[in-house]
């Protein structure tokens, strides 16, 4: 008989190989394609100065208008109108822009004149401007031809200087001749 000694132990157990694994090359990102948007700018008659348009309140003309971005490759400027539609600057590539507007003379702003902006594709912006006319402007303003003036007022203060002047002269001879 033969006997065998050793140790006993669980059989051991090699693993199987399985397919390798193969490195996968990123996909490329879509990247988006540069868009375009639309600025309106619109110059409005603030007539109870709240910085904010009403619908009665109408459209100032002549006032100008720059529109630029901040890289420097767009650089715009224009008039405002005085109809209903604003002035539109259309097919502005997307960006930080910056719109300016002067009033015409004879009015004075109600609300900021710059405004920073960040233009995205397919943004349509309308900006609304308000400026209310100068106090100069109204005094400046000729008097309206219709209806007659009268001349109460000027008769009334001319009697009411010869009045005073009198007074001055009848105190001024008390002062003299005390009685």
């Amino acid at each position: 008989q033969i006997l065998l000694l050793g140790l006993g132990g669980p059989v051991a157990v090699s693993p199987t190989v399985g397919p390798t694994a193969e490195p996968t090359s990123l996909l490329p990102t879509p990247s988006p394609f540069p868009g375009s948007g639309m600025i309106c700018v619109q110059l409005f008659e603030d007539e109870n100065g709240d910085a904010f348009r009403q619908d009665e309140e109408l459209a100032i003309g002549g006032g100008a208008v720059s529109i630029t971005n901040r890289s420097g490759t767009v650089s715009l400027s224009g008039t405002t109108s005085a109809g209903e539609e604003p002035n539109c600057f259309e097919e502005l590539p997307e960006g930080d822009y910056n719109i300016t507007v002067a009033v015409p003379e004879g009015y004075n702003p109600t609300t900021l004149l710059n405004y920073p902006l960040d233009l995205a594709a397919g943004d349509e912006t309308i900006l609304n401007f308000g400026a209310q006319i100068s106090t100069q402007a109204v005094l400046e303003s000729p008097p309206p031809a219709e209806g007659g003036q009268t001349p109460i007022l000027g008769v009334l203060g001319g009697l009411l200087l010869v009045a005073g002047l009198g007074l001055a002269v009848f105190a001024g001879r008390m002062r003299r001749n005390p009685v």
